[in-house]
């Protein structure tokens, strides 16, 4: 159905199916048990000022595109991180350091995942160390540095910052 609004035509089938993504439960649960989902929830629930995402009701959009209603899930606010991923990084900190607080964890980012990671490795008083390209902004930088994160700028794009958050990680273990 095409929609013809505030002189925008819009297409709203193109949003309801995304051909870059498909959510398949069954795939999802062969690469996770409802187990692990579980267990993600009930520890990341318990976190320090958790609150489930609030969902904001989009009112004149739906109007506009006359439709029942549209919800945005907003992630924005979550343990103040200004980030829409805000669970993962840190939820993967802890699973990893698993109680050792003598284990230094590193990630490359271009900015979001990164201040999830250094968030959680505060968290759990975890020395942090976060590669970014030279491309991200001091701004984001300065985000993950402000949560105790060693922020270390490479040369080069995001893959170029992954290279080298392997190979100092590849020194430190093989020491």
């Amino acid at each position: 159905m095409t929609i013809l609004s505030n002189r925008h035509l819009w297409k709203y089938s193109k949003f309801i199916e995304n051909k870059n993504y498909s959510f398949n439960k069954d795939k999802i649960l062969n690469c996770l048990t409802k187990d692990d989902i579980d267990e993600a929830y009930l520890n990341i629930s318990k976190w320090e000022n958790y609150i489930p995402t609030p969902l904001v009701e989009l009112n004149k959009l739906s109007e506009e595109l006359n439709l029942n209603k549209i919800f945005y899930k907003d992630e924005s606010k979550r343990f103040n991180l200004k980030s829409f991923k805000a669970l993962g990084g840190a939820y993967a900190v802890e699973r990893i350091s698993s109680g050792n607080n003598e284990i230094v964890v590193a990630t490359a980012t271009a900015g979001n995942h990164g201040r999830s990671v250094a968030w959680g490795a505060k968290r759990l008083g975890l020395e942090c160390k976060i590669f970014i390209s030279e491309n991200v902004t001091e701004a984001r930088g300065r985000a993950m540095s402000d949560l105790g994160a060693e922020v270390i700028k490479v040369k080069g794009n995001y893959e170029n910052s992954l290279m080298e958050c392997i190979k100092q990680s590849t020194k430190i273990i093989g020491k």
